[in-house]
């Protein structure tokens, strides 16, 4: 009896060191996160404060020191640098398996060995795979001469959080914030936004709008990571937006958004009991086709449903819960479209309740440093891949001619996976 106890527990304790060398890296032997260059994805060693006046978590590279007193994303108020909780780098595991079964996919995160005198692992996102040319351009990738188009679940996987409407924040703020006129049919409610159906006669004298207002005196929303709040740099602009929200639409009439960016303006106009889209470009009208699962996804509005719409790398898109309803190439405009306002909503007709309204940005990778790689393009060998940290400012990754212009395939350890519990 005790011999096969004993070898019970010798082939579990062989099993699971198998377990952990080859399979899931970090189960029992935990992998931390060490610096902030994917920020905000996975964060390095931090600092936690939270703001008094919208309870917003602020969380900051801790890596340099003590936390500097700054203004909130959310609301614009200022956060003291007191108190600041120090909190570990996010705990994630290795999977050794995957890429034993398939290649390594595009965005995925990776772990890999660093170079001699490096900790060990290093972590980056996969955003170059191999015999590909990979270049840098205004914050975009392109690879093999064109322009990288995400599809609607890569948008979403690497995303940027930049405001959300859960602060009720009013009046000349430094954030975005959404706003109606004060004669508006649009009304604040807890978590969100609901404009009652109005007489045919009122819905034809104007158009109501509620609309994202941008800072007082900036056209544009900038690359900026409250991650980095140390760093001093010049911020870019960023065309790359996303919006989500919750809407729900109760009768016959028209849902509209507006896109107002430099150089673009667009209308959907959306008909929730008929399943129809009209769309408009810079004041032409766009010919497009509805699919039939486009159109029963257009008719779950009146039900719920979950609204995106996003400028990322250069497309306009349309999609509701998962379906997209519509994509083409952003027309550029000949004239000059005022700025400030980059979405707004209104409806003629409907009932409307708008809730969880978040904006996003895209990542906007900056160029190569003097020495670098990525512009000009990078050609990549049969076994090469070009990695990438979401917080472009301050990764050291496959741009640094210090590093190298791609990592090898036999120096990848595994996908890293951060379970949200940990």
């Amino acid at each position: 009896m005790w011999r096969h106890l004993i070898r019970f527990a010798i082939g579990a304790a062989v099993a699971l060191l198998l377990v952990r060398a080859f399979v899931v890296e970090g189960l029992f032997l935990p992998q931390r996160i060490d610096s902030g260059s994917m920020a905000p994805a996975l964060l390095g060693p931090h600092h936690q404060r939270i703001c008094l006046d919208c309870r917003f978590q602020l969380q900051s590279d801790a890596v340099g020191g003590d936390a500097p007193a700054t203004a909130c994303p959310r609301c614009g108020s200022q956060i003291p640098s007191e108190p600041a909780v120090a909190l570990p780098g996010r705990r994630v595991l290795i999977d050794r398996a995957s890429w034993l079964v398939r290649p390594p996919r595009r965005f995925e995160i990776a772990a890999y060995r660093g170079e001699p005198g490096e900790p060990s692992p290093q972590v980056k996102r996969i955003v170059g795979l191999p015999d590909e040319n990979i270049a840098i351009r205004g914050g975009d990738l392109f690879i093999n001469g064109e322009r990288l188009v995400k599809t609607l679940a890569e948008q979403r996987q690497i995303a940027i959080a930049v405001y959300d409407d859960q602060s009720g924040a009013l009046g000349d703020s430094p954030r975005p914030q959404w706003r109606a006129d004060s004669d508006s049919a649009w009304k604040r409610l807890a978590g969100g936004w609901r404009r009652a159906k109005q007489p045919a006669a009122a819905d034809r004298l104007t158009t109501d709008w509620l609309a994202l207002h941008l800072p007082s005196g900036t056209t544009c929303l900038y690359d900026d990571y409250p991650y980095n709040v140390d760093l001093s740099r010049r911020l870019r602009c960023v065309d790359d937006l996303m919006l989500t929200c919750r809407i729900v639409c109760e009768g016959e009439g028209t849902l509209t958004i507006r896109i107002q960016l430099a150089g673009h303006a667009s209308l959907f106009n959306i008909h929730p009991q008929t399943g129809r889209l009209d769309v408009i470009e810079n004041s032409q009208v766009v010919a497009h086709s509805i699919s039939d699962s486009a159109a029963a996804a257009i008719r779950r509005l009146e039900a719920g449903a979950e609204l995106t719409v996003s400028t990322f790398d250069g497309q306009l898109l349309l999609a509701i819960d998962d379906q997209i309803v519509f994509r083409a190439p952003l027309a550029r405009a000949e004239d000059d479209v005022a700025a400030g306002e980059p979405f707004a909503l209104a409806a003629k007709g409907l009932e409307v309740l708008v809730r969880d309204l978040r904006l996003w940005r895209d990542i906007y990778y900056l160029p190569p440093p003097a020495g670098g790689f990525g512009d000009p393009a990078v050609e990549l060998p049969a076994d090469g891949y070009f990695l990438l940290g979401d917080n472009s400012p301050v990764s050291r990754d496959c741009r640094d001619g210090a590093i190298g212009p791609y990592i090898r395939a036999n120096r990848l350890l595994g996908r890293v996976l951060a379970p949200p519990t940990w």
